[in-house]
């Protein structure tokens, strides 16, 4: 496994706080438009839960 992480480039190891992690960059940027899709989808669901506006007369 270590071989596959090292060898390939498709995983960085990094180290934060004393542990050593690892992360894909590739799958960060293909996952990148899923979460703004998220958070767009997130954003209407808040407004759509707000109260209607007062119509004006």
């Amino acid at each position: 496994m270590k071989k596959v992480i090292c060898n390939f480039g498709l995983f960085q190891l990094e180290e934060a706080d004393g542990n050593t992690f690892f992360r894909s960059p590739l799958l960060e940027s293909v996952m990148e438009p899923l979460k703004r899709k998220r958070a767009q989808c997130a954003e209407k669901g808040r407004k759509g839960g707000r109260k209607p506006k007062e119509k004006m007369e």
